[in-house]
């Protein structure tokens, strides 16, 4: 399987560990098809910070991001007006350089293996 990784990964340090965040919530929008019926999606994002802990403007761009993540999940056909967007948790991934994140094993265009073995618990 190929990696979705961006190819240019970073434009200053391409390999400077940051921290990686998943972020679950659910985003309440209207749709220009029913204005009148508000609409809510449980969707998720991955924000990421140099800092290891979540200053108030990591908030904002979480928010951003879930809001992002609906318009994708919708599609480009659907026009949607965002009224809310709830930030259910902050779930930390870890402190990584983006190859590690998307897991590029090998190098550039050789694909990676997925790891399938069940996940164990410490």
């Amino acid at each position: 399987m190929k990696s979705n990784a961006p190819r240019n990964l970073s434009s200053k340090n391409p390999e400077m560990k940051e921290y990686y965040y998943l972020v679950p919530g659910i985003v309440f929008f209207t749709t220009s098809a029913d204005p009148e019926e508000p609409v809510s999606l449980p969707v998720n994002a991955i924000v990421k910070s140099d800092k290891g802990f979540l200053p108030v403007s990591m908030l904002s761009k979480a928010q951003t991001a879930l809001a992002q993540s609906c318009a994708d999940k919708l599609g480009p056909q659907v026009q949607m007006t965002v009224h809310d967007v709830q930030v259910t948790n902050f779930v930390k991934l870890g402190h990584m350089t983006p190859s590690e994140f998307h897991d590029i094993g090998g190098k550039p265009g050789e694909e990676v293996e997925e790891d399938h073995s069940p996940a164990t618990v410490a």
